[in-house]
Protein backbone atom coordinates (compact mmCIF):
# COMPACT_ATOMS: atom_id res chain seq x y z
CA UNK A 1 0.00 0.00 0.00
CA UNK A 2 1.22 3.64 -0.89
CA UNK A 3 3.35 5.39 2.35
CA UNK A 4 3.13 8.64 1.04
CA UNK A 5 0.37 10.57 -0.02
CA UNK A 6 -0.45 14.22 -0.97
CA UNK A 7 -3.46 15.95 -0.41
CA UNK A 8 -5.34 19.47 -1.86
CA UNK A 9 -8.51 21.31 -1.90
CA UNK A 10 -10.05 21.64 -5.10
CA UNK A 11 -13.43 23.32 -6.56
CA UNK A 12 -15.62 21.26 -8.76
CA UNK A 13 -17.72 24.06 -10.43
CA UNK A 14 -21.84 23.55 -9.93
CA UNK A 15 -24.85 25.71 -11.36
CA UNK A 16 -23.75 29.42 -9.68
CA UNK A 17 -21.37 27.84 -7.18
CA UNK A 18 -18.79 25.43 -6.53
CA UNK A 19 -18.45 22.24 -4.83
CA UNK A 20 -15.43 22.33 -2.42
CA UNK A 21 -13.56 18.65 -2.60
CA UNK A 22 -11.15 17.95 -0.15
CA UNK A 23 -8.83 15.33 -1.53
CA UNK A 24 -6.19 13.00 -0.54
CA UNK A 25 -4.17 10.21 -3.09
CA UNK A 26 -1.20 8.45 -3.52
CA UNK A 27 2.09 10.70 -4.16
CA UNK A 28 3.90 7.86 -6.50
CA UNK A 29 1.67 9.32 -9.70
CA UNK A 30 0.01 6.42 -10.41
CA UNK A 31 -3.37 5.50 -11.52
CA UNK A 32 -6.24 4.76 -8.75
CA UNK A 33 -9.31 4.04 -8.41
CA UNK A 34 -11.62 6.57 -6.95
CA UNK A 35 -13.33 6.53 -3.54
CA UNK A 36 -16.05 9.58 -2.83
CA UNK A 37 -16.32 9.73 1.21
CA UNK A 38 -19.78 11.24 2.00
CA UNK A 39 -19.58 13.13 5.51
CA UNK A 40 -21.43 13.01 8.46
CA UNK A 41 -24.28 15.79 9.34
CA UNK A 42 -21.02 18.10 10.37
CA UNK A 43 -19.64 18.45 7.02
CA UNK A 44 -15.71 17.88 6.22
CA UNK A 45 -14.10 18.06 9.59
CA UNK A 46 -11.24 16.71 11.16
CA UNK A 47 -12.69 13.21 11.32
CA UNK A 48 -13.57 13.01 7.67
CA UNK A 49 -10.14 14.22 6.34
CA UNK A 50 -8.86 11.68 8.45
CA UNK A 51 -10.65 8.92 6.18
CA UNK A 52 -9.82 10.56 3.46
CA UNK A 53 -6.18 10.53 4.25
CA UNK A 54 -6.61 6.72 5.27
CA UNK A 55 -8.18 5.72 2.21
CA UNK A 56 -5.70 7.51 0.55
CA UNK A 57 -2.47 5.69 1.92
CA UNK A 58 -4.96 2.08 0.96
CA UNK A 59 -4.51 3.02 -2.54
CA UNK A 60 -7.89 5.47 -3.17
CA UNK A 61 -7.87 8.68 -4.93
CA UNK A 62 -10.35 9.58 -2.23
CA UNK A 63 -12.34 12.53 -2.18
CA UNK A 64 -14.54 13.79 0.54
CA UNK A 65 -17.20 16.38 -0.80
CA UNK A 66 -18.18 19.35 1.29
CA UNK A 67 -22.09 19.02 0.70
CA UNK A 68 -22.86 22.35 2.26
CA UNK A 69 -20.77 24.19 0.31
CA UNK A 70 -23.50 24.11 -2.52
CA UNK A 71 -25.54 26.71 -1.34
CA UNK A 72 -24.25 30.54 0.09
CA UNK A 73 -25.05 30.19 3.98
CA UNK A 74 -23.67 26.33 3.82
CA UNK A 75 -20.57 27.86 2.69
CA UNK A 76 -20.16 29.90 5.71
CA UNK A 77 -20.65 27.18 8.34
CA UNK A 78 -18.28 25.46 10.10
CA UNK A 79 -18.27 22.00 11.19
CA UNK A 80 -18.12 23.40 15.16
CA UNK A 81 -21.25 25.01 14.36
CA UNK A 82 -23.10 22.52 13.29
CA UNK A 83 -22.25 20.59 16.46
CA UNK A 84 -23.12 22.60 18.70
CA UNK A 85 -26.54 23.06 17.36
CA UNK A 86 -26.34 19.07 17.85
CA UNK A 87 -25.57 19.60 21.53
CA UNK A 88 -27.59 21.97 21.76
CA UNK A 89 -30.71 19.70 21.20
CA UNK A 90 -29.06 16.33 22.62
CA UNK A 91 -29.16 18.32 25.94
CA UNK A 92 -33.13 18.57 25.86
CA UNK A 93 -35.07 15.70 27.29
CA UNK A 94 -35.61 13.50 24.68
CA UNK A 95 -39.16 14.26 23.98
CA UNK A 96 -38.36 17.61 23.63
CA UNK A 97 -35.31 17.71 21.29
CA UNK A 98 -37.65 18.16 17.90
CA UNK A 99 -39.77 20.88 19.79
CA UNK A 100 -38.86 24.30 18.37
CA UNK A 101 -40.15 25.91 21.82
CA UNK A 102 -37.63 23.75 23.34
CA UNK A 103 -34.74 24.72 21.03
CA UNK A 104 -35.17 28.63 21.64
CA UNK A 105 -35.34 27.69 25.49
CA UNK A 106 -31.95 26.48 24.78
CA UNK A 107 -30.10 29.34 22.77
CA UNK A 108 -32.03 31.55 25.12
CA UNK A 109 -28.93 30.54 28.00
CA UNK A 110 -26.77 32.01 24.65
CA UNK A 111 -25.06 35.68 23.97
CA UNK A 112 -27.76 37.42 21.26
CA UNK A 113 -25.44 37.22 18.75
CA UNK A 114 -24.27 33.45 19.13
CA UNK A 115 -27.67 32.64 19.90
CA UNK A 116 -28.99 34.45 16.39
CA UNK A 117 -26.17 32.59 14.73
CA UNK A 118 -27.04 29.10 15.96
CA UNK A 119 -30.94 29.90 15.15
CA UNK A 120 -29.66 30.51 11.41
CA UNK A 121 -27.85 27.02 11.66
CA UNK A 122 -30.78 24.97 12.89
CA UNK A 123 -33.27 26.98 10.32
CA UNK A 124 -30.80 26.19 7.48
CA UNK A 125 -29.66 22.39 8.59
CA UNK A 126 -33.54 21.36 8.77
CA UNK A 127 -34.35 23.09 5.24
CA UNK A 128 -31.70 20.81 3.45
CA UNK A 129 -33.23 18.69 0.76
CA UNK A 130 -31.12 15.39 0.18
CA UNK A 131 -32.41 14.98 -3.31
CA UNK A 132 -30.61 18.10 -3.88
CA UNK A 133 -26.82 16.40 -3.32
CA UNK A 134 -27.41 13.67 -6.42
CA UNK A 135 -26.94 15.88 -9.40
CA UNK A 136 -23.05 17.50 -8.00
CA UNK A 137 -22.61 14.21 -6.89
CA UNK A 138 -23.43 12.58 -10.43
CA UNK A 139 -20.84 15.36 -11.72
CA UNK A 140 -18.31 14.63 -9.12
CA UNK A 141 -18.19 10.88 -10.34
CA UNK A 142 -18.42 12.32 -13.97
CA UNK A 143 -15.04 14.38 -12.90
CA UNK A 144 -13.57 11.86 -11.37
CA UNK A 145 -13.50 9.00 -14.25
CA UNK A 146 -11.71 12.07 -16.63
CA UNK A 147 -9.12 12.77 -14.13
CA UNK A 148 -5.67 11.04 -15.76
CA UNK A 149 -4.88 9.96 -12.55
CA UNK A 150 -8.20 7.48 -12.08
CA UNK A 151 -9.44 4.47 -13.19
CA UNK A 152 -12.72 4.01 -14.60
CA UNK A 153 -13.39 2.25 -11.20
CA UNK A 154 -15.67 4.86 -8.35
CA UNK A 155 -16.81 3.96 -4.92
CA UNK A 156 -18.87 5.68 -2.50
CA UNK A 157 -19.05 5.32 1.47
CA UNK A 158 -20.47 8.01 3.74
CA UNK A 159 -21.53 7.81 7.27
CA UNK A 160 -24.77 9.08 9.17
CA UNK A 161 -26.25 11.81 7.02
CA UNK A 162 -23.23 10.52 4.49
CA UNK A 163 -24.84 7.18 4.68
CA UNK A 164 -28.39 8.26 3.92
CA UNK A 165 -26.61 10.40 0.81
CA UNK A 166 -24.46 6.87 -0.35
CA UNK A 167 -27.92 4.79 -0.42
CA UNK A 168 -29.47 7.47 -2.36
CA UNK A 169 -26.96 7.67 -4.83
CA UNK A 170 -27.40 4.10 -5.41
CA UNK A 171 -30.58 3.87 -5.43
CA UNK A 172 -30.83 7.42 -7.97
CA UNK A 173 -28.94 5.06 -10.34
CA UNK A 174 -25.66 6.49 -10.01
CA UNK A 175 -22.47 4.28 -11.74
CA UNK A 176 -20.53 3.41 -9.14
CA UNK A 177 -18.78 0.42 -8.94
CA UNK A 178 -19.35 -0.41 -4.98
CA UNK A 179 -21.36 1.51 -2.22
CA UNK A 180 -21.11 1.22 1.19
CA UNK A 181 -23.33 2.92 3.34
CA UNK A 182 -22.59 3.21 6.82
CA UNK A 183 -25.75 3.82 9.69
CA UNK A 184 -27.72 5.58 6.64
CA UNK A 185 -31.27 6.48 6.90
CA UNK A 186 -33.14 4.93 3.85
CA UNK A 187 -33.80 6.84 0.83
CA UNK A 188 -36.77 6.41 -1.44
CA UNK A 189 -37.59 2.62 -2.03
CA UNK A 190 -39.49 3.04 -4.86
CA UNK A 191 -36.28 3.61 -6.76
CA UNK A 192 -34.96 0.35 -5.26
CA UNK A 193 -34.93 -1.30 -9.05
CA UNK A 194 -32.73 1.12 -10.20
CA UNK A 195 -29.63 0.46 -8.28
CA UNK A 196 -26.94 -0.25 -10.05
CA UNK A 197 -24.09 -1.29 -7.47
CA UNK A 198 -23.31 -4.25 -5.16
CA UNK A 199 -24.23 -2.54 -1.78
CA UNK A 200 -22.31 -3.57 1.79
CA UNK A 201 -24.91 -2.24 4.74
CA UNK A 202 -23.08 -1.39 8.13
CA UNK A 203 -25.50 -0.97 11.50
CA UNK A 204 -24.93 -1.09 15.01
CA UNK A 205 -27.77 -2.85 16.93
CA UNK A 206 -28.30 0.15 19.34
CA UNK A 207 -28.97 2.51 16.99
CA UNK A 208 -32.36 3.59 17.73
CA UNK A 209 -32.56 6.58 14.86
CA UNK A 210 -31.49 4.21 12.24
CA UNK A 211 -32.64 0.06 12.83
CA UNK A 212 -36.38 0.64 12.60
CA UNK A 213 -36.09 1.23 8.64
CA UNK A 214 -33.67 -1.37 8.14
CA UNK A 215 -36.61 -4.63 7.70
CA UNK A 216 -38.24 -2.22 4.53
CA UNK A 217 -34.89 -1.60 3.30
CA UNK A 218 -33.94 -5.28 3.54
CA UNK A 219 -37.15 -6.58 2.15
CA UNK A 220 -37.11 -3.23 -1.28
CA UNK A 221 -33.32 -4.80 -1.90
CA UNK A 222 -34.67 -8.50 -1.75
CA UNK A 223 -38.06 -7.94 -3.40
CA UNK A 224 -35.71 -6.20 -6.25
CA UNK A 225 -33.31 -9.03 -6.50
CA UNK A 226 -30.45 -6.41 -5.96
CA UNK A 227 -27.12 -7.37 -4.71
CA UNK A 228 -26.26 -6.52 -1.16
CA UNK A 229 -24.14 -7.66 2.37
CA UNK A 230 -25.18 -6.79 5.63
CA UNK A 231 -22.80 -6.05 8.89
CA UNK A 232 -24.81 -5.50 12.16
CA UNK A 233 -22.67 -4.97 15.46
CA UNK A 234 -24.42 -6.62 18.74
CA UNK A 235 -22.56 -4.33 21.03
CA UNK A 236 -22.17 -1.10 18.91
CA UNK A 237 -24.70 2.19 18.21
CA UNK A 238 -24.71 5.04 15.80
CA UNK A 239 -21.77 6.66 14.70
CA UNK A 240 -19.78 3.43 15.96
CA UNK A 241 -16.57 4.05 13.39
CA UNK A 242 -16.35 7.87 14.55
CA UNK A 243 -12.94 7.90 16.92
CA UNK A 244 -13.44 11.49 17.59
CA UNK A 245 -16.77 10.70 19.66
CA UNK A 246 -16.00 8.81 22.60
CA UNK A 247 -19.93 8.62 23.32
CA UNK A 248 -20.17 6.70 20.27
CA UNK A 249 -17.06 4.88 18.88
CA UNK A 250 -16.92 1.46 19.49
CA UNK A 251 -13.52 -0.10 19.14
CA UNK A 252 -14.26 -3.52 17.85
CA UNK A 253 -17.39 -3.20 15.84
CA UNK A 254 -14.95 -0.11 13.84
CA UNK A 255 -11.75 -2.03 13.51
CA UNK A 256 -13.97 -5.18 11.95
CA UNK A 257 -15.82 -2.82 10.12
CA UNK A 258 -12.67 -1.06 8.45
CA UNK A 259 -11.54 -4.54 7.40
CA UNK A 260 -14.64 -5.46 5.99
CA UNK A 261 -14.77 -2.23 4.07
CA UNK A 262 -11.62 -3.07 2.63
CA UNK A 263 -12.05 -6.34 1.68
CA UNK A 264 -15.67 -5.36 -0.05
CA UNK A 265 -14.23 -2.72 -1.84
CA UNK A 266 -11.26 -4.68 -3.41
CA UNK A 267 -13.36 -7.85 -4.29
CA UNK A 268 -15.77 -5.41 -6.74
CA UNK A 269 -12.36 -3.70 -7.81
CA UNK A 270 -11.06 -7.23 -9.17
CA UNK A 271 -14.23 -8.13 -9.93
CA UNK A 272 -14.79 -5.16 -12.73
CA UNK A 273 -11.07 -5.32 -13.73
CA UNK A 274 -11.79 -9.57 -14.70
CA UNK A 275 -14.92 -8.36 -16.68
Amino acid sequence: MPEAITEELRELPFQELALRLHCAQPADGGRYPTLIVIHEAFGVDAHIEALTRRFAHAGYHAIAPDLFSLDPFGRTVTPDEIKETFRLRMALPAARRMDPTAAEEALGGLPPERAARLRAVMTWFGQRDMASVVPPLLETIDWARRRDDTTDAVEMTGFCYGGGVTLRMAFAGAPLTAAAPFYGQNPPLDQVTQVRCPLLLMYGRNDPFIMPGVPALLDALQQAQRPYEMHLYEQAGHAFLNDTRPDAYQKEAAEDAWGQLLRFFARHLDATAAG
